[in-house]
């Protein structure tokens, strides 16, 4: 179910984000005929088939999203950030 919803966020706010490309590209004057209405879809449709192959469970796997789950992510943000300092200031000792 998450990975339903967040997929029909990501397809939809990446077919806004790539409207730019139905805008003929004018340079110095010339136009570049490359860049047509339509063009968007085609960059849009590309894009689609690269995630297919490459997030073949999908975009959240088996996972699922859960509030436990998302506390639990927050609440381990600080001990992750204690030990990355302890580990940050232990490479930083003399050299030999």
């Amino acid at each position: 179910m998450t990975g339903s919803v967040l997929g029909a966020f990501l397809v939809t706010s990446g077919r806004e984000l790539l409207r730019f490309f139905d805008d003929p590209l004018t340079i110095a004057g010339v136009q570049i005929p490359l860049f047509r209405s339509g063009f968007r879809m085609v960059i849009f449709s590309i894009l689609l088939m690269v995630v297919v192959l490459f997030y073949r469970r999908g975009i959240m796997g088996d996972h699922e999203f859960s509030w436990n789950g998302f506390f639990r992510l927050i609440r381990g943000i600080p001990d992750r950030l204690k030990r990355q300092k302890a580990s940050d200031t232990g490479k930083g000792g003399a050299k030999a």
